[in-house]
């Protein structure tokens, strides 16, 4: 990557937002606002399987079905994780609108989408990966995956979902 610069009047903004453009995926200093910018491919991994896991799970056994407290009634590998904030660009995790506080970015709620808990009881797979540029999801791609497929080997799904009867995913848990 050749840095070009852009204090020169023959360049535009056009050519700057190009530049930018086309060297997202290295990650650059953007010439006209001096920001580090770049592109991110997040794969979907077992972190983020466990997480929804988790939501799913609370979510349905809290009846009726409202926003779970994330902070207040996760287990603190959950919190730490931070990975719900992840999974919402495949539309499987959701927060509520914030009204209350103006000043507070978010409330640390959150509940999953019906596709979060389709995912969870194997009624669909999803892309294996993210692309984000500055905090937004840019596209879904790659294979298909299943819950299991993202688990990996160290994580028994049956056991995850409290059935090591037969590894079949109980209706109600």
């Amino acid at each position: 990557m050749q840095d070009i610069s852009f204090n020169d009047p023959e360049y535009l903004l056009e050519d700057a937002k190009e530049y930018v453009k086309n060297n997202l995926d290295d990650g650059i200093v953007c010439p006209c606002c001096n920001k580090y910018t770049r592109r991110y491919k997040r794969k979907f991994n077992s972190t983020m399987s466990r997480s929804l896991l988790w939501l799913v799970k609370t979510y349905l056994n809290n009846k009726p079905y409202n926003f779970i407290d994330v902070p207040k009634d996760g287990p603190r590998w959950l919190v730490r994780s931070n990975q719900l904030a992840t999974i919402r660009w495949w539309d499987l995790a959701q927060r509520p609108i914030n009204q209350d506080n103006p000043d507070l970015k978010h409330s640390g709620l959150w509940k999953p989408t019906e596709k979060g808990i389709n995912f969870v009881f194997r009624r669909i797979r999803i892309p294996e990966i993210a692309v984000t540029y500055d905090g937004n999801l840019q596209e879904l791609s790659g294979s298909l995956v299943s819950i299991e497929d993202t688990l990996g080997t160290k994580f028994s799904y049956a056991e995850i979902m409290g059935n090591e009867k037969d590894g079949q995913i109980p209706l109600f848990f």
